[in-house]
């Protein structure tokens, strides 16, 4: 289904319209009304914003991984077994 507007898009996202017209705003796509009409760039817009927002990894770019290399091993199966250091004392 092809959205036309801030309450039809809504719909498609299963989200509420109200919540839409305030992340578009955020955004900086200037819709006043659940019933004003979105283009594809708009669309595009709110999607940047929101992967900036929600700091998603950009394309070509490598999600970092913060497990602990001194702790994170893994079996010759390549199953994690962590090992917990001891400490003396």
């Amino acid at each position: 289904m092809a959205s036309n507007n801030v309450a039809q898009f809504a719909t498609e996202l299963k989200m509420p319209a109200d919540l839409l017209l305030k992340q578009l705003k955020d955004a900086g796509v200037e819709k006043d009304s659940i019933e004003d009409m979105l283009s594809k760039e708009d669309k595009d817009k709110l999607l940047g914003h929101l992967r900036k927002v929600h700091g998603a990894v950009a394309d070509g770019e490598k999600k970092k991984n913060h497990a602990d290399p001194q702790r994170d091993h893994r079996d010759q199966a390549g199953r994690f077994q962590w090992q917990v250091p001891h400490h003396s004392g």
